[in-house]
């Protein structure tokens, strides 16, 4: 009896069945095979720019804007960071972000891009930055008129030394992206949100 039900599995007709389906939605075995990897962060800092990401002004953390946030998670459809395409401009990486509000709301699927660092003294990064692409949050951030809002994300265990610069309303970074801060930010990613 057991090995009638398998030998039925492999009849000619169930494997007819199994290739007609992979052949009508070949996305069956890509979807299977998809790894998509994240990153959640519960310090957010909400800042404004007009030309460079990294040199923003009124900044202010995440829980204390008018809508609070209660967290951001970004993700990439890949089996490790840094697989994605190509952001907004040359050396950005383009991510999905969700972003979570304490009052039960979301904006998710908001695509954006990793687009600036600030690096930590002694080396390493201590935060970065993403910018959005056409759609933004209903964060109810006040945008100064011709600016764009950009979140800054400190990475685990610099969440207190950026806290306490998000309250300074100092969240600048050191640059915008260069070969080796995507690279070092991809690593960092990498390291702390494994797949």
């Amino acid at each position: 009896m057991r090995f009638s039900f398998f030998k039925s599995l492999l009849s000619p007709r169930s494997l007819a069945l199994v290739v007609l389906l992979l052949v009508l939605n070949p996305n069956i075995l890509a979807a299977q095979n998809a790894a998509n990897v994240s990153a959640e962060f519960t310090v957010v800092g909400l800042s404004e720019f007009q030309n460079n990401a990294n040199q923003s002004q009124n900044a202010v953390l995440g829980s204390a804007n008018t809508r609070a946030i209660q967290k951001v998670v970004l993700r990439q459809q890949c089996e490790f960071w840094g697989c994605g395409d190509a952001g907004t401009q040359g050396n950005d990486l383009a991510v999905l972000i969700d972003v979570f509000y304490a009052d039960g709301g979301s904006d998710t699927d908001l695509a954006g891009a990793l687009n600036w660092v600030k690096n930590k003294q002694g080396g390493g990064i201590q935060y970065f930055g993403v910018i959005f692409d056409a759609a933004t949050p209903n964060d109810n951030f006040a945008l100064t008129a011709g600016f764009q809002i950009t979140y800054s994300l400190p990475l685990p265990g610099e969440e207190a030394g950026f806290t306490a610069l998000a309250n300074a309303g100092d969240v600048d970074g050191s640059a915008n992206f260069n070969a080796g801060t995507i690279a070092d930010l991809i690593e960092a990613l990498n390291d702390q949100f494994q797949p």
